[in-house]
């Protein structure tokens, strides 16, 4: 089996519990987490989806304020060209708190209404990057080809 295919084969049953009885798709959750991990290869202090983090934030059942800077790159003004630069990311005590405080955020930030309302998984990828999920141009297009490549939508 691929290293791909292990990765999500480890983290898919954390996934789905965590998307029950919401409208955030499986799928598009677990095309993130391969996407931001590079499938596992960069889980940077349990923190599967690259959320940032700093002291002014509000902590909640899942994340209790730890921080932890690192260098990462974001796209600004629409730019394709990435812009390095360092920023505090979200420390969790384990990958789980992780997936449950990602699918927590979507669920109740007012920035993530469209990404709620989606009714595909193709439209909340797209959602995701007109929200301002993360910066990279072509975020949306994709966590769709990695939903496609691994039939990811079995799992919603």
């Amino acid at each position: 089996m691929s290293k791909q295919l292990d990765f999500i084969n480890k983290y898919k049953n954390d996934v789905i519990e965590a998307c029950k009885g919401t409208s955030i798709f499986a799928s598009v959750t677990m095309a993130q987490a391969c996407l931001e991990t590079g499938y596992g290869n960069a889980i940077f202090h349990n923190n599967m989806f690259g959320f940032k983090g700093s002291a002014k934030m509000q902590t909640n059942e899942f994340w209790d304020g730890t921080v932890a800077i690192s260098g990462t790159q974001e796209y600004y003004n629409n730019s394709n060209v990435p812009t390095n630069i360092k920023d505090g990311f979200r420390v969790y005590k384990t990958v789980v708190d992780s997936i449950k405080d990602h699918n927590r955020l979507l669920n109740i930030s007012p920035r993530y209404v469209m990404v709620r309302i989606s009714q595909t998984p193709e439209d909340q990828c797209e959602a995701l990057r007109l929200c301002g999920y993360a910066t990279a141009p072509d975020y949306s297009r994709i966590l769709k080809w990695i939903i496609n490549k691994y039939d990811l939508k079995s799992l919603d």
